[in-house]
């Protein structure tokens, strides 16, 4: 009987040629799969990490569905403009800070100058710790 999952060294040379597999593509299978072994084991070491990203991948197509609301940008400067909103939108919702309190006071001290020094500040986690928030996942 061959081994386990669980069994199997991540940390053997070639794991496939162990098992019988020779080169086919259940044995790259085999190989990717043992090599993942330090990531999965995460999931279970680690509370922070999921085994299913489902919700990782439906916060990554939301540009992509709303992208037909706006289908220029107007320039490659605007892009970037849009992709530091994305950034910013989404880090908010993932630590379960709020959206538009956040936006709103950012904003606004970038409008009114600021200190380039002190910009770190505004990142959404230190953001809500200069406030008292609870940062989920923190």
């Amino acid at each position: 009987m061959p081994p386990s999952f669980g069994q199997v060294s991540h940390t053997a040379p070639d794991t496939a040629s162990l098992l019988g597999l020779g080169s086919s593509k259940l044995a790259k299978a085999v190989g990717y799969a043992v090599h993942q072994r330090p990531f999965v084991d995460r999931c279970f070491t680690d509370g922070r990490f999921e085994i299913d990203n489902g919700e990782i991948e439906r916060t990554l197509k939301e540009p992509w569905i709303g992208r037909r609301n706006f289908p220029h940008t107007g320039s490659v400067n605007g892009g970037k403009r849009l992709a530091t909103a994305y950034t910013l939108v989404q880090s908010c919702r993932a630590l379960d800070i709020p959206v538009n309190a956040n936006l709103i006071d950012t904003i606004e001290k970038l409008d009114s100058g600021w200190p380039l020094r002190r910009l770190s500040e505004l990142i959404p986690d230190q953001w809500a710790r200069a406030r008292g928030l609870t940062c989920r996942g923190k």
